[in-house]
């Protein structure tokens, strides 16, 4: 348990460091992997997810358990079907309890249709499943619906090469978090492959990734705990190392939706800088986050603890995550005396007047519910029940956010 006393007066001017984007991180393993290349080195300061793929792509067990690593078991299920030097042998693709409750069969049927071989070993549709790695083959255009995962179609996308005759592939609208399918293209571009779009429907065609080293930026959407931060005191400036303003990453788009919250963005060649400025809060909050599915509770909680209604839709794959992640936000919202209303793709919430102190906020195996809560404790003293579940995008979280509250500490004259 994370104990977080509230802090008053907060004055931030620090440099908390950020993960390397996983999303990013992980896609470029892959190109790599089918380029056979050499994987980047990993360590244990990169995100769970990085280290879980990085396992499957550096050995040649015939079982793996993936744990929580949604990403890292739907790209492994794509790169390990078709043929890329694997010995032709099974092999068996598991998970946590949670990770055998995700779906899995829009890429798994997909594959089929390519000629792949996979089987589930129990319930039809999730994970455990077993992969018979073998040569792949266009047989016409694979049909996909889109507001499940874009990890399904990123990972069909990035093995499009390396299937004989290429990928004809059509996303069925509406699509959920497209950026991160735009990062997948743009990547391969990158790496010497030829991909045409027209609309949801892609074209890849038949060919090898090049060899090439990419350098990796800081990741986007653990950046957006630090903005909360900010928006929930009343002044500081951080500095957040490796974020680029032309950026791949959909998360982004942090610096126009807490400019609403009074936070200013100003990027160098080393970063981006951002303060804290007075500003005048709105009444209201409306956003449609379909495409940066993953800032919703960080803006969600923002709203709350600045007194804010919020409106929040395009979340409707939020309830197939590590947690279902709607309802687990409406439950840990309400300790705080808010109202909520939840539906298949939004999250509505009427803040309380005032705010309960000692809240004891349930995480429910989920990364993003630790870290959305902490910046709370701006606002109210909070705990935060099985804190550890940070290691799966930002290992270092907590060391993080407690040199920021020592420097805070020392500046207002605490020991």
């Amino acid at each position: 348990m994370k104990r977080l006393p509230r802090q008053l007066h907060l004055e931030l001017s620090a440099a908390p460091e950020l993960p390397l984007s996983k999303s990013l991180l992980n896609r470029i393993q892959i190109i790599r992997a089918l380029a056979e290349q050499d994987p980047l080195e990993v360590s244990e300061s990169d995100p769970r997810d990085v280290q879980l793929l990085n396992m499957v792509l550096g050995s040649q067990k015939t079982y793996y358990d993936l744990e929580m690593a949604g990403t890292a078991l739907r790209f492994a299920t794509a790169f390990l079907s078709v043929h890329t030097g694997r010995a032709e042998k099974e092999i068996v693709l598991s998970g946590s309890s949670r990770m055998k409750e995700r779906p899995v069969a829009p890429l798994v049927d997909a594959i089929r249709k390519l000629g792949g071989h996979i089987d589930y070993t129990d319930q039809p549709g999730y994970p455990p499943i077993r992969i018979f790695p073998k040569a792949l083959k266009n047989e016409g255009v694979i049909y996909i619906e889109g507001d499940v995962s874009s990890q399904f179609i990123s990972a069909l996308l990035m093995i499009g090469p390396y299937v004989h005759g290429g990928l004809d592939l059509f996303v069925r609208p509406p699509v959920v978090s497209m950026p991160y399918i735009e990062m997948t293209v743009q990547l391969m571009k990158k790496h010497g492959v030829r991909v045409e779009r027209n609309g949801t429907y892609f074209r890849v065609y038949e060919g090898l990734y090049e060899k090439l080293n990419t350098s990796i930026e800081s990741d986007w959407t653990s950046a957006s705990y630090w903005f909360s931060l900010l928006a929930l005191s009343d002044g500081g400036a951080l500095f957040l190392k490796g974020l680029r303003e032309d950026s791949l990453q959909g998360d982004r788009a942090l610096c126009e939706y807490y400019a609403a919250f009074g936070v200013e963005s100003r990027f160098d060649k080393d970063g981006l800088h951002i303060s804290m400025q007075e500003a005048d809060h709105p009444n209201n909050i409306e956003l449609d986050l379909r495409g940066e599915p993953d800032l919703a509770q960080t803006i969600v909680v923002t709203c709350l603890g600045r007194g804010i209604p919020c409106f929040i839709t395009g979340l409707q794959n939020l309830r197939i995550k590590e947690t279902d992640r709607l309802q687990a936000l409406a439950l840990e919202l309400e300790k705080f005396g808010a109202q909520v209303e939840i539906g298949t793709d939004h999250i509505k919430l009427i803040p309380a007047v005032s705010l309960p102190e000692n809240v004891w906020v349930e995480t429910y195996g989920d990364h993003r519910m630790a870290m959305a809560f902490a910046p709370m404790c701006v606002r109210t003293a909070l705990k935060i029940a099985g804190e550890d579940v940070v290691s799966k995008s930002y290992p270092n979280f907590w060391e993080e956010w407690d040199k920021i509250l020592r420097l805070d500490k020392t500046r207002q004259g605490d020991p």
